[in-house]
């Protein structure tokens, strides 16, 4: 049975990665047009400006390493899960993933109308502490009620 900890521990994930994902927002001072060389060239000044403010932790156990674009029209996130109770609780409760998902599509969905309506796809993922990717989120804006 998971225990509370666990739950708590992947709520305070749900949250870093919206605020980091919030952060990213303001960090863009123009709204993006429909052109795609001009949405690329938008993500990619996101990107780096986020990623010289990273690594970063961002809650307890949890690290974002680095934003890329690509490949097309995407922007992804790449956490590490320092600690190893985190990444077990992440890996052994599908309910806590699942939750993580919805939480990530919402906030995509509401809080980023430009990548929403230009089409960015968002992706998540979390890598354990040798890389590996345990877990992969994509947010496809094409799913968001407008």
């Amino acid at each position: 049975m998971i225990s509370q900890k666990w739950i708590i521990r992947g709520l305070l994930l749900i949250v870093s990665a919206s605020a980091a994902f919030y952060f990213g927002t303001l960090l863009r001072t123009e709204k993006l047009s429909a052109s795609q060389e001009d949405i690329l060239s938008n993500l990619n000044q996101n990107s780096d400006l986020l990623n010289k403010t990273l690594p970063e932790l961002v809650s307890e156990g949890v690290r974002l390493d680095t934003t890329t674009v690509g490949p097309g029209n995407s922007f992804n996130y790449f956490y590490t899960i320092v600690d190893d109770q985190t990444l077990d609780g992440m890996i052994k409760n599908e309910n806590n993933n699942q939750y993580l998902s919805k939480q990530l599509f919402e906030r995509v969905c509401t809080m980023m109308p430009d990548y929403r309506d230009n089409g960015t796809i968002v992706n998540y993922f979390l890598n354990n502490n040798a890389g590996r990717v345990i877990i992969k989120i994509s947010v496809e804006p094409k799913d968001c009620i407008k």
